[in-house]
């Protein structure tokens, strides 16, 4: 995946399906060549990323997001040790 210097990333999954093709929708009419990119909230975001070519953004595929995913899941961090 090529980061683009300017753009939008949003963060979302199918629960928020209307509110996202809303953002979308109102992005793609004041500004077509806008990068977007999707950040998945979780892995129920299918019918959203159905929606890719449609509204002409990326998805973050990343495998740091699973890293920091599985850093929430271990309960709050102590800040401590990173200081």
């Amino acid at each position: 995946m090529s980061h683009q210097s300017r753009g939008v990333y949003f963060l979302a999954n199918d629960t928020y399906l209307e509110w996202a093709i809303a953002l979308l929708e109102s992005i793609r009419a004041w500004n077509p060549d806008l990068p977007l990119c999707l950040i998945p909230f979780d892995e129920r975001a299918d019918r959203l990323i159905g929606l890719t070519s449609t509204y002409a953004f990326s998805v973050w595929d990343d495998s740091s997001l699973q890293d920091l995913d599985a850093m929430g899941l271990n309960g709050p961090l102590d800040l401590v040790q990173f200081m």
